[in-house]
Order: structure tokens, then sequence, then C-alpha cells
């Protein structure tokens, strides 16, 4: 992901998280079916710092397996990535299910960052819903705080309005949370409230991808979930349901991109899409 200046400075801090055994699956409540660990699907995500990727490249992408992706589209109070309207259009002719997302702003309101946002990315049937990218954000933060630290209540609920406000202007529709378990608060202030949405987490550690760099397109379904399983969780949710492995890979003849990994069918994205 990135900012309006095209850094990347949003990913770059996270640390390495250390090898962990599998985690065992939830226990089934009477009458549920267990999860099958191996009904996963690949997507990326873009923005205007990477370049954008041409009609060849979104039909190659789509060959070898990718099924959505995330485009940014706006920043702040009034922050636009030029590059939008042109993934949009491109991904879709692909094949591609599409989503928007938000760069989430400390100093602007989330009122006037959530009405942008919908102003200029409203959600249409047939795609993915909104998604907010709370982040570190160091041309705000850095000057209440000094340096990297993680989120208050105050940043907590700063994010919270914007996505109030955002469902009440798009009739209720739920968007989608991206963050990371070392900037998001180890105890969160509003756990009820932040569990009834999806959450997007990075995790891009080596361990978590055996042998360095890898194409999770290459993996069997299997070891997708194997390697998952040690992504680090932030409070509220107990587990991601969107898993950004990679934030820099190349894909054959590709340009480097974002990669991921979303926890369920392509029948149950396209629902998503369509609710």
């Amino acid at each position: 992901m990135g900012d309006a200046n095209g850094n990347k400075y949003e990913k770059i801090d996270l640390p390495k998280e250390p090898a962990k055994a599998p985690v065992p699956t939830a226990p089934v409540k009477p009458g549920e079916k267990p999860e099958d660990p191996s009904v996963r699907v690949l997507g990326i995500d873009v923005a205007k710092y990477q370049d954008k990727l041409d009609p060849t490249e979104w039909a190659k992408l789509y060959a070898k397996g990718y099924r959505f992706v995330f485009a940014k589209a706006t920043d702040g109070k009034a922050g636009l990535d030029s590059y939008y309207s042109y993934h949009r259009k491109n991904a879709k002719a692909a094949g591609f299910l599409v989503g928007a997302y938000h760069f989430l702003r400390y100093g602007y309101t989330a009122e006037e960052q959530a009405s942008h946002h919908f102003k200029t990315a409203g959600r249409v049937s047939g795609e993915l819903p909104s998604v907010l990218d709370v982040e570190w954000d160091r041309y705000t933060l850095d000057q209440k705080y000094g340096s990297d630290k993680r989120m208050d209540k105050w940043a907590e609920n700063h994010a919270k309005k914007y996505v109030e406000t955002l469902m009440l202007l798009n009739g209720g529709k739920k968007p989608i949370i991206y963050t990371n378990a070392y900037f998001w608060p180890e105890k969160c202030s509003f756990p009820e409230f932040w569990s009834q949405f999806l959450v997007w987490v990075p995790s891009y550690s080596d361990s978590l991808n055996p042998g360095g760099k890898h194409v999770l397109a290459d993996l069997s379904p299997a070891e997708i979930a194997k390697a998952g399983a040690g992504v680090k969780i932030p409070s509220g949710w107990k587990q991601w349901n969107f898993w950004q492995d990679d934030d820099d890979l190349a894909i054959g003849d590709v340009k480097a991109i974002d990669t991921n990994v979303f926890r369920g069918s392509l029948e149950d994205l396209r629902k998503m899409a369509n609710a």
C-alpha cells in the first residue's frame, strides 16, 4: 500500500515474526461444519507508487490464479490515487473481483475522510467492500508522538468514527479493516465493535515464507493454509480474513506487487461482492 506521495513507509517497519507451530483449528460447535484449511483464494493490491499494470499483466496474473484486487482510491480528506480508475477498469476486464481502499490520516476529521472516499469510490453491486487502511501516519502522528508507537485510544476512536460515518453513507455496508498487530493496540478499546468486521493483516516474515520469497500461486492450498497459521492477529479478532503475504513480489515478468490470500472460497468472495 502507499500514501498520496508514493511512500511505502506504511509497511516497511513490520518486525520479523518468529516461526510458530501451526495453530490448531478452532473447536467446531454442534451443527457447524469444520473449516476447510484448503479453501483459499489468491489476490493482489495495487497503488500508484507501483506503477500501472497493463492489460497484458492483468491477464497474466489471472492466468496464474489471482482472482481479486484491492486498489487504492483515496488518502486523507482529498488525496486521490491517479491510477485508481485505470486499475479498476483493467482488473474488471481481466475478470478480477475489485474493491477500493482508503488510507486513514489523523490530521483530518474522520467524517470528511469517509465522505471523500464514498464520493470517489462508493460501493457498487459486484464490487468487494471498501477497505480502511489503518496504519502509522508519519505526517500527523510523528508530530503528536515523535516516532512510531502503538495506536492509542484517541487514534482508535478516530478509525471507529470513520467506519461509522462510511456505514451511514453506504446503507450500513461494512468495510474491511486493514491493520497490523504492531500498530493496533495490544488491547483495543472497542473489541465488540471491531469483531463485526473482516480483518486484512499484513505479515511477510521469512518464517511464514519458507525458503524466502515465493509465489503462493505455486503452492498447494494446504501449504498456503499452513503458512498463514502463524500470522499475528490484531486484538479484537480471532483470525485473519485476508492475509497480505508479500509487499514487493515480482510474479514472472509482471511488475512487483503486493500479494494476498483470502480465507474462504471464490464463491464466498462473489457473495461478498454482491451483498
